[in-house]
């Protein structure tokens, strides 16, 4: 199930609320009418211009659905707790992570408790899995770390499909805190939350500036089942 149709369904998408958006080299941003921001990874480096009416097919109205529902659904949250998913994550009981999309520093920790990570990502990184060995890593996986952009490219499914007896994990600042993630088989949500009205974030954006750019400026929280803030096993 597409989960930008899930949130379609249930929340709708006014274009009128976004007062505000920029579209960068790396990332797009919006902010609402209520000073809320949302962002998402530029994926083609050619979403420019934000849409008055969804359209899952298009790649372009897709990278701005994620970031108006970002911004939407990530400050009406209030089980969100503070957390870096390695803090709360127990990987050392893991012994076959697959991450979909690269995260240098997650890898690079990971890498130091002496784990073999298998990972995949579009863009030309030496070291990733071949494209075609993905469903036969995901079926063998016992947890999975997911890219959100996953979201905006509706490769998500897909990998869920795959990942059967796997923990899932979304994880990135496109990440948007929601539920309906866990109906479809997401076990939690890592991401970050902006400060209302923080103008910066976008000025970040618009210049060119990536997630190192503009992390900094944001507070890391995540979402579970039962968010009782508990180690997740």
């Amino acid at each position: 199930m597409d989960p930008l149709a899930l949130l379609i369904d249930e929340y709708d998408y006014h274009s009128r609320k976004v007062i505000k958006a920029v579209s960068g080299e790396r990332y797009v941003g919006v902010m609402l009418e209520d000073g809320q921001i949302g962002v998402c990874v530029n994926l083609t480096g050619e979403a420019k211009f934000l849409p008055t009416k969804p359209d899952l097919k298009c790649l372009n109205s897709r990278i701005w659905l994620t970031a108006y529902f970002n911004a939407l659904k990530n400050f009406s949250q209030p089980q969100l707790l503070d957390g870096d998913i390695f803090q709360i994550v127990d990987f050392e009981r893991y012994n076959n992570i697959v991450m979909i999309g690269f995260f240098k520093p997650l890898y690079q920790k990971l890498i130091s408790l002496g784990k073999n990570i298998i990972f995949f990502d579009f863009r030309d990184i030496e070291g990733k899995a071949p494209e075609e060995s993905k469903p036969y890593y995901l079926s063998k996986a016992d947890i999975v770390i997911i890219s959100s952009t996953t979201i905006a490219n509706n490769t998500l499914d897909e990998i869920l499909s795959f990942s059967v007896k796997a923990k899932k994990y979304l994880l990135g600042p496109s990440s948007i805190f929601d539920s309906k993630f866990f109906n479809i088989g997401i076990d939690g949500i890592f991401g970050t939350l902006f400060r209302k009205n923080d103008i910066r974030i976008l000025e970040i954006i618009a210049q060119g500036g990536g997630t190192r750019d503009f992390q900094k400026l944001g507070i890391k929280k995540y979402l579970f089942n039962d968010s009782l803030g508990k180690k997740i096993q």
